[in-house]
């Protein structure tokens, strides 16, 4: 069996929505979940980076990690990261501003939270030694609060410029959208669904470095991640839809709408 790594990264979860917001996720069913996804065809190994510094003790139990770093969230600081998204405002938002229709907390706390999203993307992805990584055949890069229902299995090798990403489709959620469909709009909204990504090592390697060029990008991780590997020259493979292959935890065992 080939071997492989799964970088875990951000918050466990929440039942009511972002943030964690709402009682914790019991983390048996993305833990269930990756198994069955991923631990019939590879041998895998975890690496988890969290901010849920509360359950690190169930993280580690449920994974087992080969490494693992848990560590208090960053800090919200509302005036520097309002101070950036004015530094970027184009004249439409400009506008919807002095209307009320744009609210400029609301865009900070976006991007803050999109900062520390790829802040603990690279960092689980750093858990990994440089000397292992030619051990996998290809590293995911994925929440803690993801549910995989299908199996994943990649047939065929992947190149130095292959991205594995979902299929960004329409799922339900509550109260909003009652169906699903396995429609790709990847190209038409040109931004990935950016739950997880899988590449070869070298591949995972520059794409998790997204960080490093976060201001270069717009602050929303669809948009960045697409941009992102637009820059790298990275061609994506898609694999699977959400709702049918996978989905937030907080979606399928809670119908939150967010």
């Amino acid at each position: 069996m080939n071997k492989i790594a799964i970088c875990l990264f951000g918050l466990s979860g929440g039942s009511a929505g972002k943030d964690g917001k709402g009682n914790n996720l019991d983390l048996k069913f993305s833990r269930e979940g990756y198994a069955k996804a991923f631990e019939k065809k590879y041998i895998v190994d975890y690496y988890v980076h969290t901010w849920s510094i509360d359950i690190e003790k169930e993280i580690n139990h449920a994974f087992k990690p080969i490494k693992m770093i848990s560590e208090p969230k960053i800090e919200f600081n509302k005036f520097f990261w309002i101070k950036k998204i004015l530094k970027r405002i184009t004249f439409k938002q400009l506008i919807k501003f002095f209307f009320g229709k744009f609210n400029l907390y609301n865009e900070a706390h976006h991007a803050y939270r999109a900062y520390s999203r790829w802040i603990s993307t690279q960092k689980s992805f750093k858990l990994i030694p440089s000397e292992r990584l030619s051990d996998y055949s290809f590293i995911l890069s994925s929440r803690l609060d993801v549910e995989f229902f299908s199996e994943f299995f990649l047939e065929e090798d992947l190149t130095n410029e292959t991205l594995v990403v979902s299929n960004y489709n329409n799922a339900p959620i509550e109260s909003i959208r009652d169906t699903a469909d396995k429609k790709n709009l990847t190209e038409e909204l040109k931004a990935f669904l950016d739950l997880w990504f899988a590449g070869k090592p070298n591949v995972m390697s520059k794409f998790t470095s997204l960080i490093d060029r976060f201001d270069n990008y717009d602050y929303n991780p669809h948009v960045s991640s697409y941009n992102h590997a637009k820059y790298l020259k990275l061609k994506p493979f898609f694999k699977f839809f959400r709702f049918f292959d996978y989905e937030l935890v907080r979606r399928y065992r809670f119908k939150s709408n967010l």
